[in-house]
């Protein structure tokens, strides 16, 4: 039993990174996005609607697979399993303390839809990692917010639009949300420095590792 139980926890020591491998994907994320935008700004062929659509388009095109196995596979260890710790929340290890059949409401699921799991809504079932396209998308809408408010192209209605909604947004999401926004502005802020694009991404690769 000890040396089972070593075992268990040498497991979770090793494997439980996940969020600080998210981080480092964010400023990766800022580098590579921001860098593209930076692009078509000078090509002339930025706009805001098609930011969008290109940004929720890739987010979607993950979130809803992801979404939709997590569920199935969710349901399908309750009516194998459903008495295991692992999905009562019961774990001995505290590791995972979780009930997953009370997160598996149509709150979790439309919510993280919208991208408001882990903000407003729990992540859905056992999924604990949603998190990450939920913080994901909006680092996405905080930054086309203020790239629009500080685009010297855009209109003074649009930049005092861009400059509000950015606004309420910071402040209804909250620290957890903005501080990853911060992280994703690191690599961001490397995607338009003055550099070349291959010290740059090893720049960025630096600052994810640290």
């Amino acid at each position: 039993p000890v040396l089972r139980s070593g075992l268990t926890e040498a497991f979770y020591m090793l494997t439980a990174f996940g969020r600080e491998a998210v981080l480092a994907f964010f400023v990766l994320s800022g580098f590579l996005i921001a860098g593209s935008v930076h692009r078509d700004h000078l090509a002339g062929r930025w706009s805001a609607a098609g930011y969008a659509i290109a940004r929720l388009s890739r987010l979607y095109v993950v979130l809803v697979p992801a979404l939709v196995l997590g569920i199935a596979w969710d349901v399908a260890g309750l009516s194998w399993f459903g008495n295991a710790a692992a999905y009562g929340g019961t774990l001995a290890n505290g590791m995972f303390p979780v009930d997953v059949a009370a997160r598996l409401g149509s709150a979790n699921i439309l919510g993280s839809l919208a991208f408001l799991q882990a903000i407003f809504v729990a992540p859905p079932g056992s999924n604990e990692q949603f998190w990450s396209l939920s913080y994901e998308f909006w680092c996405y809408a905080l930054f086309g917010l203020l790239y629009t408010a500080l685009w010297s192209g855009s209109r003074p209605r649009m930049r005092a639009a861009a400059v509000v909604a950015g606004a309420v947004i910071a402040w209804a999401l909250g620290a957890a949300v903005f501080s990853s926004f911060g992280c994703w502005l690191l690599g961001a802020a490397l995607a338009v420095m003055p550099a070349p694009p291959r010290g740059r991404f090893l720049a960025a690769l630096g600052v994810g590792v640290v």
